[in-house]
């Protein structure tokens, strides 16, 4: 009776699939990773080179103390007309991690500011 009764549910466990403690890969399903960036992207290769004027970084625990930075901005970059000086304003690595930020994107990110890139334009389109 013991041995009818465990073969039954080691049975029930095969035919249902409890037994496997990974979860199963359904055939032409692909696993779909999304990944956002908060910032919207890394400048381009002309600006995206290390900064040669003299640098001041501040750097913040908490969006709500950014200070200069525009409201919802996670960081932002001052530089002066001619780029021999550039303040930046950013989240420090450790609270950055803390909300899953990619501080070396942020950082790379302003640095292009500093050396006198400016977001594109972003198309309106009107339905």
């Amino acid at each position: 009776m013991k041995k009818t009764l465990l073969a039954g549910v080691a049975a029930l466990f095969l035919a249902t699939g409890a037994a496997h403690a990974r979860p199963q890969v359904i055939a032409g399903k692909p696993k779909v990773v999304v990944t956002h960036f908060r910032i919207s992207t890394l400048p381009p290769a002309k600006y995206d080179v290390p900064y040669e004027g003299q640098l001041e970084i501040f750097y913040y625990q908490n969006l709500e103390t950014a200070g200069i930075c525009d409201p919802g901005a996670l960081a932002c970059a001052r530089p002066t007309s001619d780029h021999k000086r550039c303040v930046i304003s950013i989240l420090s690595p450790e609270a950055a991690k803390r909300l899953g930020i990619n501080y070396a994107f942020s950082l790379r990110h302003e640095l292009g500011h500093c050396n006198g890139w400016k977001h594109p334009k972003q198309k309106v389109s009107r339905g």
